[in-house]
């Protein structure tokens, strides 16, 4: 139709989702613009340089089994750039640290007042803090 501008968007962030909301946009004929404050996009899954070493600005993870971020990365060819690692979640907390990649680390968690009842094998949750 002649005089009539496709629809535009901003969308404000450059990270994961908004890169993905501005890329859905495209593809269903929605013209995008991302606004993003730093000088490249990346979001929370970015990096910084420290020390002569790259930090990780916030630690940020896909799930294999989150099946639609699995889909756009094979959609986008990207599949054999993303690197799949066993999880080593963990945090320091009261001049300690702890493991917290498994369910049984997070019952090992020790400030967390995880225990059983008396011979039951139920567990109780308690409030932290």
């Amino acid at each position: 139709m002649a005089g009539v501008s496709r629809p535009h968007v901003e969308v404000i962030g450059g990270g994961f989702c908004g890169l993905a909301a501005a890329y859905e946009l495209g593809r269903r004929g929605v013209r995008a613009t991302v606004l993003e404050r730093d000088a490249e996009v990346s979001g929370r899954a970015g990096s910084f340089a420290a020390g002569g070493a790259r930090l990780e600005k916030f630690y940020h993870h896909w799930f294999t089994n989150d099946v639609h971020v699995m889909e756009l990365i094979a959609e986008l060819c990207r599949s054999a750039e993303v690197v799949l690692r066993p999880t080593r979640i963990g945090t320091y907390y009261a001049h300690d640290f702890f493991k917290l990649s498994t369910p049984l680390d997070l019952l090992r968690f020790l400030p967390l007042p995880f225990r059983t009842a008396s011979g039951s094998g139920c567990w109780h949750c308690g409030r932290v803090g």
